[in-house]
């Protein structure tokens, strides 16, 4: 018997509490030590989805079977028993699961298209097709719609910028749902790289649609939701960094926070947005100083066929971005830019950033003006705050 799960952790990165790639572990009493949920020898997890019509559960894509293919399964987190829900004939690359216990896969076909079908039991009906030239990574997000007839997914389709859409299950047929004027849908960034949260902000209780993230030089949030909407203003307040993992109780009136930041990230508050008073949980990285850690300035590059580059510089204390070269520049191309994320190889440092990168090229070398750094939305009515941390 496993002990009951109070909390999920990552299943497919490298878990310092278990010391196992691609399982899921779980998390019994503050102290204890993670209890491995998923001991197969040999077998990864791929990917959990949480349900919240299955409560007391998770859905794992786990290759147990055949290392070449994951199958579906439902894992109990009180007994650590795994039920398989549907085998993976050889074509499938990932499974979701509606509200309505439908099972859908998304696969690729031989010219690269993906393809979103109907499990249907084994007969899979296809749903929609999705062109891998706009999708290279997969489809992302991928998040069902509370009432399971929809499926929200970031698109590209019939524009210049990614933004967010609701695809119908049945008809395939893609409805806009959101979009920036300028940036994109923040994807597939949280997808290549864990450390960010997904761009879709979605309540946990009853899977309503609560925001959507879109980056530039900075995050930009839209909320879709009117409780989010009224929150979002006090959230803001506490961090001058991006906001990234959201949890909140049922009546979202209680909520739970981190924030990407430069020099102190993931920074973990809670906020009562009935009292309207908040406390810092925690600080992740204690030890260090975060008035010894280089900055980083977001900065435009304009390449050579006139496209502007948003980028990330970490200069020494006290260097000013006009006398910066093209050599230092940490970039990063769309979709996968740190937006002002600590990183171990170049942020960390307390007194300079050495070249990430340095130009090869004989051409005359791009140049580089400072983007602004806008705030995080404010509010005449600030919360009250303290700190349970030194």
């Amino acid at each position: 018997m496993a002990p009951k799960a109070l909390r999920v952790g990552r299943s497919h990165v490298w878990d310092t509490a278990i010391r196992r790639p691609g399982h899921v572990p779980a998390l019994t009493r503050p102290g204890e030590a993670a209890v491995d949920l998923t001991p197969i020898r040999g077998a990864r997890v791929f990917g959990t989805q949480l349900c919240a019509d299955r409560p007391g559960t998770v859905l794992v894509q786990l290759n147990a079977r055949r290392p070449d293919v994951a199958d579906l399964y439902e894992l109990d987190l009180d007994t650590a028993r795994l039920t398989v829900l549907s085998e993976n004939p050889g074509d499938v690359l990932s499974w979701l699961r509606t509200a309505e216990g439908r099972i859908l896969t998304f696969s690729q076909a031989d010219d690269g298209t993906h393809l979103l079908c109907d499990w249907n039991a084994g007969a899979p009906r296809l749903i929609s097709r999705f062109s891998g030239l706009d999708h290279p990574f997969g489809v992302s997000p991928s998040v069902p719609t509370p009432d399971g007839a929809g499926l929200w997914i970031g698109s590209a389709r019939g524009s210049d910028r990614t933004r967010l859409v609701r695809v119908d299950l049945d008809t395939g047929e893609q409805i806009g749902v959101d979009s920036h004027p300028v940036f994109d849908l923040d994807t597939p960034r949280p997808e290549a790289d864990q450390r960010f949260p997904s761009s879709l902000i979605v309540h946990p209780g009853d899977g309503e649609l609560l925001g959507a993230r879109y980056l530039g030089a900075r995050q930009k949030i839209h909320a879709l939701d009117p409780r989010f909407a009224e929150v979002l203003p006090r959230l803001a307040e506490l961090s001058d960094g991006d906001l990234a993992h959201v949890s909140c109780d049922a009546g979202a009136q209680r909520w739970v926070v981190d924030f990407t930041h430069d020099r102190d990230p993931r920074v973990t508050w809670s906020y009562d947005h009935t009292t309207g008073t908040a406390r810092q949980l925690f600080r992740p990285y204690p030890h260090l100083d975060p008035a010894r850690l280089a900055p980083v300035t977001p900065i435009t590059i304009t390449a050579r066929d006139g496209l502007d580059l948003p980028c990330h510089l970490t200069l020494r204390s006290g260097r000013s971005t006009a006398t910066c070269r093209p050599s230092s520049c940490c970039t990063a191309a769309p979709g996968t830019a740190t937006a002002g994320a600590t990183t171990r190889r170049c942020n960390c440092w307390p007194t300079a950033a050495t070249p990430c990168c340095r130009s090869t090229s004989a051409a005359p070398p791009a140049t580089a003006r400072p983007t602004p750094k806008p705030r995080s939305a404010s509010s005449p009515a600030a919360c009250t705050t303290t700190s349970s941390t030194p």
